[in-house]
């Protein structure tokens, strides 16, 4: 009865499916690891940039509570070995900032063309001084914890100064500077930003061109009508991930049914399920219905039907399955499988293609070159499944042969 609900509501509209990538009997599976389907949580990581428009104990509420919770949310994804992509403010990279005499908080960056959410300069609330005394508007000590996680999660940018990307709201200067400046604050901690979360949900694909020439590989996207789609690649080759669904608490059902109901229908398609949260939600919140949430997928990641990974990482396999083709020389009982076409991993990252090879004998032996050198691959990377050998092959590989 519920999925019936869901259908009539129009939740479970099919999206886009992934294309077939078959070269002379080999195919490029849609997920890595020749899963079903691919599921993603993403956080806005925001602290009190996102709530100045409400009132200031408002601001500071939410701001102290996503404070309180990261260090535990961050112990909930490691229970699970759950990577995610943290959309974070690029504010909160800095360890502080001043106000110069004439009285205007950052100066040199660009302000919004039209501000409907209060009277005043753009960057009024900023305290203009450091993280110890206004905790509530820098996190240069909380992204450290995340990136100190031994799961290895994603930061991905909000913002600047988390701006609404709406046509009313923004301009392509205004775009560019507030992306430019986020990943200036961000490279003092290595990170180069790939994923980009649209603040309000206020959709950005007009500046999808200039999103990829700043790197930006993957956006989350809503859509009143479809929640469930294989990535959308866009011409610039910048990935829609569209939102399949916001943490909360029911009324009138149990959130865990929903999810299933939707996991099932994603493996069914081949899409990808995309969960998103504040981490200045109530803990209670994270501690019920988001851990029942992330000890379900995992269990589908253990029966093989699941890839867990974040939103970059995803948009790098895609694209890379998008470029490239697997050549095949066959010879005396082996084959040589290298890569055709061109994979751009400088922009988004070197990643790790799933091949699903016709029905054939058992290897003796699979070696793998690469710059460094040859390789013998364990039988453990090389799996086989109704009679088919699976094999993950790295986009920057030389060659893969195989013996049989």
């Amino acid at each position: 009865m519920l999925k019936a609900i869901f259908a009539v509501k129009g939740n479970l509209k099919a999206g886009i499916e992934p294309q077939p990538r078959v070269f002379d009997g080999i195919a490029i599976a849609p997920f890595k690891n020749n899963a079903r389907a691919a599921a993603c949580i993403s956080a806005d990581f925001e602290l009190s940039w996102a709530f100045r428009h409400h009132p200031t104990e408002v601001a500071r509420d939410r701001g102290r509570r996503e404070r309180e919770n990261i260090p535990s949310l961050l112990q909930i994804f490691e229970r699970y070995a759950f990577p995610i992509t943290w959309a974070t403010v690029g504010h909160l990279f800095l360890e502080s900032c001043t106000r110069p005499s004439h009285g205007l908080a950052h100066p040199e960056m660009p302000r919004p063309p039209h501000n409907a959410l209060w009277t005043g300069d753009w960057y009024m609330h900023d305290p203009c001084t450091n993280y110890k005394d206004d905790p509530l508007w820098y996190a240069p000590d909380l992204i450290q914890n995340i990136l100190d996680s031994p799961v290895r999660h994603e930061i991905g940018t909000h913002s600047f100064s988390h701006i609404d990307f709406s046509p009313a709201g923004s301009d392509p200067v205004l775009v560019r500077r507030e992306l430019e400046a986020s990943a200036a604050a961000m490279q003092r901690f290595g990170i180069t930003p790939r994923s980009l979360v649209y603040p309000f949900n206020r959709m950005g694909h007009t500046y999808h061109d200039l999103l990829a020439e700043l790197s930006i590989t993957a956006v989350r996207h809503r859509d009143r009508r479809v929640t469930l789609s294989y990535p959308e690649r866009m011409p610039s080759g910048v990935y829609k991930f569209y939102e399949s669904m916001n943490l909360r608490t029911p009324k009138h059902y149990d959130y865990l049914d929903k999810v299933k109901i939707f996991l099932a229908e994603a493996v069914a398609r081949c899409a990808a399920f995309h969960l998103w949260f504040h981490p200045s939600d109530s803990l209670t919140l994270a501690q019920t219905e988001l851990l029942q949430i992330l000890k379900y997928i995992d269990s589908l990641r253990t029966e093989g039907l699941v890839w867990v990974a974040p939103m970059a990482e995803i948009a790098s396999y895609c694209e890379a399955r998008h470029r490239l083709r697997p050549e095949v020389r066959r010879m005396n009982g082996e084959m040589t499988i290298v890569w055709r076409g061109s994979f751009p991993s400088e922009t988004y990252g070197h990643t790790e293609l799933s091949l699903v090879f016709p029905p054939l004998p058992g290897p003796r032996m699979v070696t793998l070159t690469n710059g460094s050198g040859s390789q013998d691959l364990p039988r453990s990377s090389v799996q086989t499944a109704a009679g088919r050998l699976l094999i993950n092959m790295p986009t920057s590989a030389k060659s893969l042969r195989i013996v049989f």
